[in-house]
């Protein structure tokens, strides 16, 4: 047991220590994992040998649950080098099974973190003789959502907090069946749509479409709040599944309804449901593990190969198949063999692997000869569920009402399992949102931000800041197509954590929030130069979108780097589509602005890109805290 440390909350008995080690990477430290009596809650801490008496807390994404996700995503540094006991837990539960909250989503939203909080802290008092004297909490996605929770209903317990790429309850699952929808509808027009919107193109989207179908699949997505410039990422997505696992545990009788009553798409013949809906039967030819596949895959979504990056090579973690076909979404049932009558849920393709990596036992157990079916009946109803999801308080669900009713039969909110933040809160935060997030759509920021605004008045730039990531998608990019149109994010996130240390403890304001609008459109909207868009991220202007060469024709480029706080460390481009970026300037020499350039030759007719990034940060700055950006510019080759 932790000495010291009674649970203040009655769901959660002692907590119980079963490991306590030395271990010595990233550096010197005590390691501690444990759990609380009587409950699925598990923690683990991290006890540097250097203390200056501060703890920050993680919080996994998604659902949560588990209580290493931030360790093993490499941000236990961030911890340490600001003299920091770091503490996660699985927020309640075991891997993909909820049955640990007991039914009860505060035990998830905020409870099982504060439990952890108060324990590590008493293990930090016990272990240096004293207790940390400010507390810190970050986390992304579904953490960063829970973390916001914490604070609001946690008043006292944290000194500051940095939550990113948030969602907004009554928006998750409706920008998730959205975009699953959207996907599908636009799926044969998606090279002409990335081209439109791509450096250097029309600029004009809609006129590559060529049905009224296609036209309301983008307009509504956008209108929704969908990123514009991340058209790339209208492909399957892992995320559907969590979305569809939310509406399976909040209204599983949707799954009937749409299929057999009347006013859903399922029922009344939608020719986009009959389109996306497929079953079958195939039998198993390899079970394949995650070393067989890790690297692999080029076109692998980012999301699932975030998921696989941490799954030891052993793991087995797909199935190819004597047929292709791509079961995302799909129920797949076990008919022979030693797993007969399992079903499990599939989670995408890894290089021509069907994979169920967000299912509790995945692909454990079944074996080459078995014969599987399966059916994604639920998945397209999941597709078509934003329309029964329809609330007058968000201007993002206007498309399906008319004189201000629902076209649609509603469902139920899922009010309770995912809670409305409310913008009051004692802590300091600095909240970070993507530009480019196919996931956490701006105006889930956007809603938030107006809330605690009017919480706070006059006194919100006392608490408050906002932070904007122009070219920043969900997960850190992996593809080279991806590296080559986004940014790893972590720099941002690292600042923000340092920056409300200095806020707290310091009285030191950090940089003001990003000067963002919205278009009537709901589009984001920054300003063009780095003075007028404030925030911490360099802007990064090319002379030129768009340039013309003959074959073998040498051409320059140029781009002008500015950092609106800071200095402007590294400049790289990539010229040959490899992902790969080279140094163009030099980083022991920093400047507030920047002007790099290059010269490129193709040798072959057609349309190139060039992509080039930069970062940015504090004068003789750790490389830990620089904020990057990125931009592409188009060279037609003739």
């Amino acid at each position: 047991m932790i000495d010291g440390w009674t649970p203040q909350d009655p769901f959660f008995g002692p907590a119980r220590v079963d490991v306590d080690e030395r271990r010595v990477v990233p550096a010197p430290h005590r390691y501690v994992h444990g759990h609380f009596e009587g409950t699925d809650t598990r923690f683990a801490a991290y006890l540097p040998d250097r203390y200056d008496g501060r703890l920050v807390q993680f919080l996994q994404g998604g659902m949560g649950g588990n209580e290493h996700q931030g360790v093993n995503s490499g941000v236990l540094g961030l911890a340490f080098v600001n003299g920091a006991v770091h503490c996660e837990s699985n927020q309640g539960h075991v891997g993909n099974d909820l049955s640990g909250i007991k039914g009860d989503p505060s035990i998830l939203a905020h409870r099982a973190s504060r439990a952890t909080l108060d324990a590590v802290t008493a293990l930090a008092r016990a272990h240096y003789g004293r207790p940390p004297h400010h507390r810190y909490l970050y986390g992304g996605s579904g953490g960063g959502l829970r973390a916001i929770e914490c604070v609001e209903r946690n008043p006292g317990a944290w000194d500051g907090v940095v939550p990113f790429i948030i969602n907004r309850n009554g928006l998750t699952t409706y920008n998730f069946s959205l975009h699953a929808w959207a996907t599908f509808v636009l799926a044969d027009r998606l090279d002409d749509l990335v081209d439109a919107t791509d450096a250097g193109g029309t600029g004009d989207p809609l006129a590559v479409l060529d049905t009224d179908l296609e036209r309301e699949a983008l307009t509504t997505l956008y209108r929704a709040g969908y990123c514009r410039g991340s058209e790339s990422q209208l492909r399957p997505s892992p995320l559907w599944v969590i979305g569809m696992q939310i509406v399976q545990r909040i209204d599983p009788a949707y799954f009937t309804d749409f299929w057999t009553v009347p006013g859903h798409a399922g029922t009344d013949g939608d020719p986009v449901a009959k389109a996306m809906h497929h079953s079958g039967r195939a039998t198993v030819g390899q079970v394949v593990r995650a070393g067989d596949v890790r690297g692999a895959a080029s076109d692998v979504d980012d999301v699932l190969a975030s998921v696989l990056g941490r799954v030891p090579d052993d793991a087995p973690i797909g199935l190819r198949l004597d047929q292709p076909v791509d079961l995302l979404g799909a129920t797949i049932t076990v008919e022979t063999g030693a797993e007969a009558g399992r079903t499990l849920l599939g989670t995408g393709l890894v290089d021509g692997a069907q994979t169920a990596v967000l299912d509790p036992e995945g692909v454990s157990g079944i074996e080459p000869g078995d014969i599987i079916s399966w059916d994604n009946a639920d998945l397209v109803a999941f597709a078509f569920h934003h329309r029964h999801l329809v609330g007058d308080a968000y201007p993002e669900m206007a498309p399906f009402l008319r004189d201000g009713q629902p076209v649609h039969p509603q469902r139920p909110l899922p009010l309770a399992f995912l809670p409305v933040p409310t913008g009051r809160f004692d802590a300091k935060m600095v909240l970070i949102q993507h530009g480019a997030d196919r996931e956490c759509w701006p105006s889930c920021a956007r809603a938030y931000e107006s809330s605690v605004r009017q919480e706070l008045g006059e006194g919100a730039e006392e608490r408050f800041r906002i932070w904007w990531q122009e070219t920043a998608p969900h997960v850190p990019p992996t593809t080279a197509d991806a590296r080559r149109r986004y940014v790893t994010p972590r720099g941002t996130v690292a600042r923000a954590v340092r920056d409300v240390i200095r806020w707290v403890e310091d009285g030191v304001p950090p940089p003001p929030s990003t000067n963002a609008t919205f278009g009537d459109d709901n589009a984001l909207v920054l300003p063009p130069t780095a003075a007028e868009r404030a925030g911490v991220q360099p802007v990064v202007t090319p002379a030129s979108s768009r340039v013309t060469a003959g074959v073998g024709e040498d051409v320059g480029l140029a781009v002008t780097v500015t950092a609106p706080v800071g200095l402007v460390h590294t400049v790289a481009w990539d010229t040959d589509g490899s992902g790969t970026f080279a140094l163009a300037t030099d980083p022991d020499a920093p400047a507030a602005t920047v002007t790099a350039t290059t010269t490129v030759r193709f040798e072959e007719a057609g349309t190139h890109f060039v992509a080039v990034t930069a970062s940015s940060g504090d004068p003789g700055g750790l490389p830990l805290y620089r904020v990057s950006n990125l931009t592409r510019i188009r060279v037609v080759v003739s």
